[in-house]
């Protein structure tokens, strides 16, 4: 049994034996070798032309290319014209053989099916018919140069062994001439769309977090600030089983360089943009627990619009942008659901309408319906997925002990595995006393549409206002807590507590001790009953 891999660009979920090589970036390398070395040679040029105008999209896996021999028994690849033809006819089920030339309404429909499927390079936008034309030039030329070699290079695979003792494939070594033995390590795809996986992925255990929430509850910030806290020195200081690796790949930086920069400068973090897919941050990074296991963590924090779009039409679209750009939250393993306090708490609400532009302004009704929406068509058995309720920027609630900047993890994991649910759940008391208060918008019950596996929990990001935390330095609560009990409920801790038992102090003697014992629990012992 191999570990699955989940895609962060489309979302698609398979296993690491299907992980692709990307031969749009193979072909672009040895166009680009052979434009050098052949200057009165047309053909590289023209094709470098397309490719920096459309994807190909030709993404296989290394043992597809071995089975449909492609790849020599040497490793040895060798893509022509009329490979590629083949390959692109492959991806999209359509016959650009005999129905394309011979059928002009056929034709027109294999065009139409090339454009839906077939996207353009990341900086370039063209409209439908600009594209469709495009492609036709493409399909065209490839097939009047059948015999043209595009691609023609070694592919060594690097074969590594995942933690259980598979051999996976993690990447390739393209060797394009005997001559100057250039190696270029390329890492692999997902044979969908082409997003690049990272360079441990198929070795690890995947598990994915999904934020919810509407605009303006601090999604974005608790995950910086969550990912602040696990990092270097800073978990040295915190929790000490949990220290993640670096931000390296592409997403990862982009996190760091626009999102985790600016929190970690006290800054005002940008408003995730569901325009951008770029803006969306969706963050992979390996955690390391206990120096024992090694997993790959996913955190998807859609934009807020996705849970209460402002008209129908909105809705249709912001539901479009889920299924098609972020498939990857159906494949949660948890939640973590971020509720600001002006969105329940009611005095604040007032006092806040019109005042604060960084307030939550949607009905926390409408969030947990659309929310609900959203999730139970996932799956079936969307109700047992763990869901920490998140109440953000406890900073606001003056009148209660939930701000605490200074507070310590020792009491609540104990010998690095075990996560004290007695002390736990003190904590969780103190917040279901304040949610049930008078001048708290009632939440339960509509959680539980969501969630049948759910508790409750409160932090701040930040510490004060961010205009405030700008003069001074950030103190962030509460930050870690959710994260570990969502480990926990996934396996990675065990839930025990402490419990005093009488002990004989000798086989004659009528006298006894009473004695301080870690007793394991279910963890059905950290759900909200």
């Amino acid at each position: 049994m191999y570990y699955n891999v989940n895609c962060t660009g489309c979302g698609r979920r398979m296993s690491a034996l299907n992980m692709a090589i990307n031969i749009d970036g193979l072909i672009e390398m040895y166009v680009k070798r052979e434009k050098e070395k052949n200057k009165g040679n047309n053909i590289y040029e023209t094709m470098l032309d397309f490719l920096s105008n459309i994807r190909l999209g030709l993404y296989f896996s290394f043992y597809y290319l071995k089975k449909e021999k492609y790849l020599t028994e040497k490793n040895e690849l060798n893509i022509l014209g009329e490979d590629i033809i083949y390959l692109l006819a492959e991806k999209h089920k359509v016959d650009l053989k005999g129905a394309y030339w011979n059928n002009p309404d056929e034709r027109e429909e294999i065009l139409d099916v090339l454009a839906e499927g077939m996207y353009t390079t990341e900086d370039v936008e063209v409209d439908w018919q600009s594209k469709r034309k495009e492609i036709k030039r493409i399909v065209d030329f490839l097939s009047i140069n059948a015999g043209a070699v595009f691609v023609q290079c070694r592919i060594d695979p690097r074969k590594e062994k995942d933690d259980i003792g598979n051999v996976v494939i993690t990447g390739i070594n393209a060797v394009f001439s005997q001559k100057d033995g250039t190696r270029d390590g390329i890492p692999l795809v997902c044979p969908e769309c082409g997003a690049t996986f990272l360079p441990e992925a198929g070795k690890y255990y995947e598990e994915v977090i999904l934020l919810m929430g509407s605009s303006r509850t601090g999604k974005t910030a608790y995950l910086a600030s969550l990912i602040d806290c696990l990092n270097g020195d800073n978990a040295k200081e915190q929790i000490f089983p949990l220290q993640i690796g670096p931000l390296a790949d592409k997403r990862g930086l982009f996190f760091q360089k626009n999102i985790l920069n600016a929190y970690q400068k006290g800054k005002k973090i940008p408003k995730t943009n569901i325009s951008n897919e770029e803006m969306v941050p969706l963050v992979s990074l390996l955690l390391n627990i206990r120096n024992e296991r090694i997993i790959i963590v996913t955190f998807v924090d859609m934009p807020g619009e996705a849970y209460v779009p402002e008209e129908e039409q909105d809705q249709k679209k912001e539901l479009s942008f889920i299924a098609n750009k972020r498939r990857i939250s159906k494949n949660a393993s948890a939640y973590i659901f971020c509720i600001a306090p002006e969105q329940v708490d009611l005095p604040i609400k007032e006092n806040e309408a019109g005042k604060c532009q960084d307030s939550a302004q949607a009905n926390i009704g409408d969030v947990c319906r659309n929310i609900k929406h959203m999730v139970s068509s996932n799956d079936e058995d969307v109700v047992n997925i763990p869901m920490a309720v998140v109440i953000t920027k406890n900073d606001k609630l003056k009148d209660y002990d939930f701000y605490n900047p200074d507070e310590k993890y020792e009491d609540l994991i104990k010998d690095a595995q075990y996560f004290m649910a007695d002390k736990y759940r003190k904590i969780t008391e103190e917040i279901m006393e304040y949610l049930q208060a008078r001048h708290v918008v009632p939440l339960e019950k509509e959680l539980r549409f969501i969630s049948k596996c759910f508790n409750y929990f409160t932090v701040a990001s930040y510490g004060a206002s961010v205009e405030a935390v700008g003069k001074n330095k950030k103190m962030p609560s509460g930050i870690i807590l959710p994260f570990v009990w969502i480990l926990t409920m996934l396996g990675y801790f065990k839930p025990a507590g402490l419990e005093y038992v009488r002990e004989k102090k000798g086989w004659f003697s009528a006298k006894y001790d009473v004695v301080e014992c870690l007793k394991e629990y279910d963890k059905r012992e950290l759900i909200r009953k």
